[in-house]
């Protein structure tokens, strides 16, 4: 026996809002990381160099911390997109109860060749 349409709606809202919420909230770790890691990479670079050896060596160690938060920013831009296009996917209507395109909607129960339920 199925259960009203409006329970089955406020059900399936419920957890795509709950799924949204959660990428809302990675969207806002990372973004708060990548503009950290921004941040300390500009007040690291603040000041002229000079030209004694220990600089040298400490220009050498930072060109690698560079290095290493360049490529932290890369794999966060990537991250940021992945859960955008998460994001953009949910908000289409892309729920499996309302057909975001007026096709048909997701079937619970497989059927045989002859109609039949397979589950």
């Amino acid at each position: 026996m199925a259960r009203s349409s409006e329970r089955d709606a406020v059900n399936d809202e419920a957890r795509f809002s709950a799924v949204e919420r959660s990428i809302d909230l990675a969207l806002e770790s990372l973004d708060g990381e990548k503009r950290g890691l921004i941040g300390r990479v500009k007040r690291t670079v603040v000041g002229p160099p000079s030209a004694s050896p220990e600089t040298a060596a400490a220009a050498d160690t930072h060109a690698s911390a560079f290095e290493q938060a360049e490529e932290r920013i890369r794999a966060l831009e990537q991250q940021i997109q992945m859960f955008q296009r998460m994001k953009a996917f949910l908000t289409r209507g892309a729920h499996p109860s309302v057909p975001s395109s007026g096709g048909p909607r997701t079937r619970l129960v497989s059927t045989g060749s002859a109609g039949t339920p397979l589950i």
